[in-house]
């Protein structure tokens, strides 16, 4: 988000921005700046409103691990 252009910075990205640095610093959770950066995100048109559903079978398993 650093690198995000400083003339598309508004409201919403220095939101999303504080609430970041406060989860860092343990002064908000970690769903709070994740809710804070998907708001932004989708203010800003890069990421979709609903989040998209993946089945089980579209995800390869990470090495070592065993599929749930």
């Amino acid at each position: 988000m650093a690198r995000w252009p400083e003339q598309r910075r508004g409201p919403i990205y220095n939101t999303a921005m504080r609430a970041c640095h406060a989860a860092r610093e343990d002064r908000l959770s970690v769903d709070g700046a994740r809710n804070a950066f998907a708001g932004f995100a989708r203010s800003v048109g890069i990421r979709e409103a609903d989040p998209v559903s993946i089945d089980p079978w579209m995800v390869t398993p990470k090495r070592g691990r065993m599929p749930l």
